[in-house]
């Protein structure tokens, strides 16, 4: 019996390998999609649509990027959840990917369960843009007007995790203001640029430059501890006369950010190889490497298992930062 057993489950074994085995070697068999949960023309929409050109060749299929903004990125990831799990829909997100639950009361997905983790691709850093004409010209400046005038300024927000950044920094200065969301840095720009709106985080980069070329915007301060050496002219947190700011400078939670793509929980191993390996080729694209740091953006790649212990880790750390900083999910 035990030796039934035992050939039973070694045939199973090689039937399923042989299964993923054929999976590897027929797929892709048709266009990939990358679903993408921010509005077209931003920073991000930018990147994605970079990849999804720079993986064709590799891939021998077209990769075309699908742009379904709203509900902090959840219309995204539910599409992508219940796709079928053969690799031909694709997620590019972020943070939200494990922290969601901790935004939104209507996030019920998990990171590592309900997607399957391929790779994170690019990290990158935010600034503080306000309108050019604003009354404060510096970080300390500008927490002097809001404790002066609780509840006057509104926030544009892009993204969750501008959104945690954020809400840090209002539960560490006793400051006040008000939120309004947005699906994308493309409407919250315009909401900033003309006057809807009085501040919004901006990714370091060219985006970044264009806009303050314009001389209807200015930045005071890069999210970090350091200055970027991209944008070397513009103060950073650790620079602050507050220590609250010069700590949470040192939070990757705070003003920082990523992106990288997975599929729809229970892909076949066979496949998340592929797509990995044709990741990590883009990621070596000299292209590729000049154009994120042009936007500002460092390039990475890391294991799928690297990937979903990092989902597993910032969302560890983000519980804690929720409950000290009061950020309950909506």
């Amino acid at each position: 019996m035990r030796k039934s057993l035992a050939l039973l489950y070694a045939t199973l074994a090689l039937s399923l390998s042989g299964i993923h085995g054929a999976q590897a070697q027929t797929y892709p068999s048709k266009p990939i999609r990358i679903i993408l949960g921010l509005a077209a023309g931003g920073s991000t929409d930018i990147t994605a649509r970079l990849l999804a050109e720079k993986l064709r060749p590799i891939l021998g299929q077209p990769a075309v990027v699908e742009n379904r903004p709203g509900a902090g990125t959840l219309i995204a990831a539910q599409a992508v959840a219940q796709s079928p799990a053969d690799g031909h829909t694709l997620l590019f997100g972020g943070s939200t990917i494990g922290i969601g639950p901790y935004l939104y009361k209507a996030w019920t997905l998990d990171g590592t369960k309900d997607f399957s983790p391929i790779t994170q691709l690019v990290k990158g850093v935010t600034l503080i843009g306000v309108q050019a004409s604003a009354p404060y010209n510096t970080l300390d400046e500008w927490i002097a007007y809001l404790r002066a005038n609780p509840g006057k300024l509104n926030y544009a927000n892009i993204s969750p995790t501008d959104l945690v950044g954020f809400e840090m920094i209002k539960n560490a200065m006793g400051v006040k203001f008000e939120t309004i969301r947005y699906g994308g840095a493309t409407p919250a720009q315009a909401a900033v640029l003309g006057a809807q709106a009085d501040f919004y985080a901006v990714p370091v980069g060219a985006i970044a430059t264009s806009v303050f070329n314009t001389g209807k915007v200015k930045f005071l301060a890069v999210q970090q501890t350091e200055r970027s050496p991209i944008m070397p002219n513009i103060p950073s947190f650790g620079e602050s006369s507050h220590p609250e700011l010069r700590e949470l400078g040192k939070s990757s939670l705070q003003g920082g950010y990523w992106f990288g793509v997975g599929g729809p929980g229970g892909m076949a191993r066979a496949v998340v190889d592929v797509l990995h390996g044709a990741a990590v080729k883009v990621s070596a694209d000299p292209e590729w490497v000049k154009r994120m740091a042009d936007n500002g953006l460092v390039v990475m790649t890391n294991t799928p298992e690297q990937f979903a212990a990092n989902i597993v880790a910032e969302r560890t750390r983000f519980a804690i930062e929720a409950k000290k900083a009061g950020i309950e999910p909506l």
